[in-house]
C-alpha cells in the first residue's frame, strides 16, 4: 500500500534534544508515517486518517509488530499529543478483557503539525519535509524504522543548497536515543543504498564527517550518478580498515592464548 501524499511536513523541534523523537523513538515515528497510507482526502483537517490496529500492523510489518505493540505506540503518540482518536474517547476502549479489538474502525487526527501563517513566510528551518516517496523506496530496499529516523534527522540538518550537514555520531545519538555503535552501522546501510554520502573531510579543527543527503526520490538517480563512485570507494576503505582491525584483534588474542599456554607449561615444571 502506497502513501497518499508525496511528502509531508513535520515540526523541526521534534528532533531537539529531549524532543518528541527522543520520547517516541523510531517505532513511534514509523507508525506516525504509516498513518499517511490511510489519509482521508478533502477533509477540513489536513491530516485525518481512517484505519484500524489490524491495518496499521499489516502495513508496518505484520510479522514484526504485534497488536499489543501497535496499541502501545498509539497510546504513546496520544500521550505526547501527536495524534488524537476522534471516534473513541479513551484508547483503553480498544481493549476488552485485555484483548485488543484489532478491527475497530479508528478516525485519527494528527495534532502536532507545523502551523503556517499566510501573512508570514514560514522559514524552512521550522519544519522538515519528509519525502514519503523516498521513504517508500527505502522500505522496499528493506531499510527499517531506525534507518528512516536517522535519514530524516540528516534531512533536517542538511537544510541548505548543498544538502549537507556535519553531525557527529554523538550528536545523532543524543537526538534519536539510538546507540552510537548502531548509528555507525545504520550510516553504512544508508550509504550502501546511495541515499547518503558520508565522507571524511579535513577541517580547521582536524577531520570530520560530512553527510550529503538525498532528500527526494525524484533526485535519487542524479544523486547516485554524482556520488556512487565516491560512496563505493569510501565503503571499501572502511571495510578494509575494519578487516585490518579485526585481524589485529585476532592476532592479539592468539598471542595472549599462546602466552597463557606457555605459562601453564612453566607451572607444571618441578621447580
Amino acid at each position: 500500500m502506497n502513501f497518499t501524499l508525496n511528502s509531508i511536513e513535520i515540526k523541526s523541534n521534534w528532533f531537539d534534544q529531549g524532543g518528541i523523537i527522543s520520547n517516541i523513538g523510531p517505532k513511534g515515528f514509523y507508525l506516525y508515517l504509516t498513518l499517511f497510507k490511510f489519509r482521508l482526502h478533502n477533509q477540513q483537517h489536513a491530516y485525518k486518517f481512517s484505519t484500524s490496529v489490524y491495518s496499521i500492523k499489516k502495513e508496518m510489518n505484520d510479522k514484526k509488530y504485534t497488536a499489543e505493540e501497535i496499541y502501545d505506540l498509539l497510546r504513546l503518540l496520544i500521550r505526547y499529543r501527536i495524534i488524537e482518536i476522534e471516534n473513541i474517547s479513551r484508547i483503553y476502549q480498544l481493549k476488552n478483557n485485555n484483548d485488543i479489538d484489532k478491527n475497530k474502525h479508528l478516525i485519527i487526527n494528527a495534532t502536532d503539525v507545523p502551523e503556517k501563517n499566510q501573512d508570514d513566510e514560514t522559514s524552512s528551518d521550522k519544519f522538515v519535509i519528509v519525502n514519503l516517496e523516498l521513504i517508500n523506496w527505502m522500505i522496499q530496499k528493506e531499510l527499517n524504522e531506525k534507518h528512516i529516523l536517522l535519514h530524516t534527522l540528516l534531512v533536517k540538518y542538511a537544510n541548505n543548497i548543498k544538502s549537507n550537514c556535519w553531525m557527529s555520531i554523538r550528536e545523532m545519538s543524543l537526538r534519536t536515543q539510538l546507540n552510537k555503535d548502531h548509528i555507525s552501522k545504520l550510516l553504512v546501510d544508508l550509504n550502501k543504498c546511495y541515499v547518503v554520502n558520508s565522507r571524511k573531510v579535513k577541517t580547521h579543527r582536524g577531520y570530520g564527517y560530512e553527510h550529503i543527503v538525498c532528500k527526494n526520490l525524484k533526485t535519487l538517480d542524479e544523486f547516485i550518478k554524482v556520488y556512487q563512485k565516491e560512496i563505493d570507494k569510501n565503503l571499501k576503505k572502511e571495510a578494509d580498515k575494519k578487516e585490518t582491525t579485526e585481524k589485529e584483534d585476532r592476532n592479539f588474542k592468539d598471542r595472549n592464548k599462546k602466552d597463557d599456554l606457555n605459562k601453564n607449561d612453566l607451572d607444571d615444571l618441578p621447580f
